[in-house]
């Protein structure tokens, strides 16, 4: 080989080692600068940390806290608090004074009293305002494009429900008449936001709860469901099921074809706790009285097929579900045991249980004489 050709071949092979150190220098700088990034949000940010099993939340034991996609929301005085489930503010927005209720879907928001209400979305836009009439405001339900609003007015010397549907402008889309009826449940099924209600008539010798289902938007009834000598307790929608839980039985139904489609015998027993978790649900029954209080069974059902019975310590008084898991609650201990009836832990708590209530199929509201806390559930 030429001396000018091995002079060439040794420059090209130098450059190509420069080249290669350089590409190894830059890629290591990369990775160091990316390793520091990290260790900084993993040691002074609470990025990677997980929700804290007891959050305790800066309110009053009789705050109004409700949970939609990861948020909590609770009212402070004249102030609207959005946070996540580590406790840290999202956003806050403040409305006019004097004592409001909350309602909250993953797409809507309403303030609401006795006289008005407000409706604004998850990002605190408004949307628009109900003003003060002739109704009387009881109960609102959000839904996703729609909000239901359980109304009582009084016509002729006679108090009168009414259950109206607006859209998100505002509108008025449905008024629906429970004539001589009252409302004992109401609320939203599907995507497509379709309306159901819960009424007992008791004006036969035997009591009857019917449930009606119905499309706003058409002004559409899509389901009557009479169900007789039951006091229903919950109704809960699952795809195109529906489950109900009366006085004898856990019923579930098929709403396309409105047919009752099975009969659980629960005599005996009352709903304490249900999860809607994906393609599941579970209900969990206890007995409805005991000599003291407390629970010491537990009876859990599930679509899926689960029907366990857990004997209990002494003392329950409360209860939650997720979707694996039975939480049984006494005033200083958590008792946590798989739906299969195999026991897995205890939890002991720091502050005195006065009351429990289930937020989401993860997170329940813990109550006492003083505070409140979010606890999450695996």
């Amino acid at each position: 080989m030429a001396y000018s050709e091995r002079q060439s071949y040794r420059v090209r092979r130098h450059r190509r080692r420069f080249g290669l150190r350089r590409w190894l220098f830059l890629g290591g700088g990369v990775l160091a600068l990316a390793a520091l990034v990290f260790l900084f949000l993993l040691l002074f940010t609470n990025v990677f940390q997980a929700p804290p099993q007891f959050l305790a939340l800066p309110v009053s034991p009789g705050t109004k806290v409700l949970e939609q996609d990861g948020c909590l929301y609770y009212l402070t005085g004249t102030t609207l608090n959005c946070t996540d489930k580590k406790g840290e503010t999202l956003w806050t927005t403040k409305f006019s004074a004097g004592q409001q209720d909350l309602a909250v879907s993953s797409k809507l928001i309403c303030l609401y009293n006795e006289s008005s209400a407000t409706v604004i979305d998850t990002q605190k836009n408004p949307l628009f305002t109900v003003p003060q009439s002739d109704f009387q405001i009881m109960d609102v339900v959000c839904g996703n494009s729609s909000l239901a609003m359980l109304c009582k007015i009084d016509e002729n010397g006679t108090a009168h429900e009414y259950i109206r549907i607006f859209d998100t402008s505002g509108a008025e889309i449905n008024r629906v008449d429970l004539k001589t009826s009252e409302a004992l449940k109401f609320g939203f099924s599907g995507d497509g936001d379709n309306l159901w209600y819960l009424t007992l008539d008791t004006t036969g010798v035997y009591p009857i709860s019917q449930i009606t289902t119905l499309v706003p938007t058409q002004n559409s009834l899509t389901g009557l469901y009479s169900i007789y000598d039951e006091l229903v307790s919950d109704v809960r929608f699952l795809g195109t099921e529906m489950y109900v839980a009366g006085t004898t039985y856990l019923a579930s139904y098929d709403t396309i074809q409105q047919t009752k489609t099975e009969d659980t015998l629960i005599y005996g027993t009352k709903c304490v706790a249900v999860c809607e978790s994906g393609d599941d649900i579970l209900f969990a029954f206890a007995p409805r009285s005991t000599s003291d209080g407390s629970e010491y069974t537990v009876r859990l059902l599930s679509k899926s097929g689960v029907d366990t019975l857990l004997q209990l310590p002494d003392g329950i008084l409360h209860f939650a579900l997720s979707r694996n898991y039975v939480y049984c609650y006494s005033a200083d201990t958590v008792y946590v045991y798989k739906t299969s009836g195999e026991f897995v832990k205890t939890i002991p708590l720091d502050f005195t249980l006065t009351g429990v209530t289930p937020l989401t199929d993860s997170t329940v509201l813990l109550r006492t004489e003083t505070a409140l806390y979010v606890m999450n559930l695996d």
